[in-house]
């Protein structure tokens, strides 16, 4: 069987080895004395008008790394790919993200965030300056893991056309 560029299987195994990667972090984190932190892989879905006439559905993926700076302030490096016919679409930033813990079971929290937004309109390509803001929450899910729902409002400026959507993003957090 031939799997064509940006194929479904392509991406579910691009997922999958995101996830294994994550999973093992705790083990890198171990022999180099990270700080402790987050990881979360899901699902994701995005309205945008990335077609300029129109607002498009967009499914794909979110992944993220946190580390903890300070009590109750984070550093994150967020990834997200979104795929439509013809069209890939990229996002990679960063920034803060502030949140509290309730009865070590629910965390919520609010960011802000910064980067690239990278993207492929029918071999056309155009990668520039990014921004998000947004808000979830974290339910413990078993000792290691929490279940995520995130939504983030982002906007880039890709071919000249201020391009504005949301988010909505729910997966597995471990944390280490």
């Amino acid at each position: 069987m031939q799997v064509e560029e940006g194929s479904f299987v392509s991406k579910m195994a691009a997922m999958v080895l995101t996830f294994v990667a994550l999973m093992l972090l705790p083990a890198t984190a171990q022999i180099f004395s990270l700080p402790s932190g987050n990881a979360f892989v899901g699902f994701s879905y995005s309205r945008s008008d990335i077609l300029v006439a129109d607002k498009s559905n967009l499914y794909g993926f979110e992944g993220s790394l946190e580390f903890k700076v300070f009590p109750h302030i984070g550093g994150v490096a967020d990834v997200s790919g979104y795929y439509l016919k013809g069209v890939h679409e990229y996002d990679f930033l960063f920034g803060p993200r502030f949140y509290m813990t309730f009865k070590r079971k629910y965390r919520p929290f609010a960011e802000v965030l910064v980067g690239l937004g990278h993207e492929n309109y029918f071999d056309t390509v155009d990668t520039t300056f990014a921004e998000g803001a947004g808000v979830g929450f974290d339910r413990k899910f078993l000792k290691l893991f929490d279940w995520r729902v995130e939504g983030d409002y982002l906007q880039t400026k890709n071919f000249s056309f201020t391009q504005k959507g949301v988010r909505v993003s729910t997966g597995l957090v471990f944390h280490f």
